[in-house]
C-alpha cells in the first residue's frame, strides 16, 4: 500500500502560458513565513541552455486549475527561469500532482524537497566555493558552457553568478 502522503505524480509537458504562477496555498506559506519566493541565482549569468537542462531535469511540480491552466507547487523560484529560457507556446517539461484535491501537507512535502533537502545534501564547508569553481572551469575545458562570460575574469564571472565572494573562491577565509 503506498503511503497516504507520497504524492502521485505524472511527467507531462504544458505550454508556458499555461503556466499561471505560484499556488495560492504554497504563496501564503511563504509569506507567513518570510521565505522569499523570487530568484536568488542570476540566470542571466548562466548558458541558457545549462538552464534549460536544469529545469528538464528538475522539473516544476504543477497543480491544475482548470482546463489547460496550471500553478506551481514549490518555492516559486523556477518561474522566472521558465519565464527566460521558454518561449509562451513552447512546452515545459514538468510533474503534475495528480487528484481531484491536494492536500496542503503534501503541498508543503514538494516545498521541503525543494528547499530542506538540496541545501542538506549540498551543504556548504569550508573550501566548497573553490571546488565548484574548479569543477566549473573543468567543465567549461572539457566543452560544456557553463557561464555566459567570455574569456575575461572568469573568477568574476564565477562570483557574479554564484553569488560566492572571490575570497571564497580562491580558498581564503572571508
Amino acid at each position: 500500500m503506498p503511503h497516504p502522503l507520497f504524492p502521485d505524480l505524472e511527467l507531462i509537458s504544458v505550454p508556458r502560458r499555461s503556466i499561471q504562477g505560484l499556488d495560492l496555498d504554497i504563496q501564503q506559506f511563504l509569506v507567513q513565513h518570510g521565505i522569499p519566493s523570487g530568484v536568488s541565482l542570476n540566470a542571466h549569468a548562466y548558458d541558457p541552455a545549462l538552464i534549460r537542462t536544469f529545469c528538464a531535469i528538475n522539473p516544476p511540480v504543477l497543480i491544475r486549475r482548470g482546463k489547460q491552466q496550471y500553478t506551481i507547487v514549490g518555492s516559486g523560484q523556477r518561474i522566472a527561469w521558465i519565464d527566460q529560457i521558454y518561449d509562451p507556446d513552447e512546452d515545459v517539461p514538468a510533474l503534475l500532482l495528480a487528484g481531484p484535491r491536494i492536500p496542503i501537507i503534501v503541498k508543503l512535502q514538494v516545498l521541503a524537497c525543494e528547499l530542506v533537502l538540496p541545501p542538506a545534501m549540498h551543504r556548504t564547508r569550508r573550501g566548497t566555493a573553490a571546488r565548484l569553481f574548479d569543477l566549473s572551469t573543468a567543465l567549461e575545458a572539457a566543452g560544456t558552457r557553463i557561464l555566459n562570460s567570455g574569456r575575461g575574469d572568469q573568477t568574476g564571472a564565477f562570483a557574479g553568478a554564484t553569488g560566492f565572494s572571490r575570497d571564497a573562491i580562491a580558498g581564503r577565509r572571508s
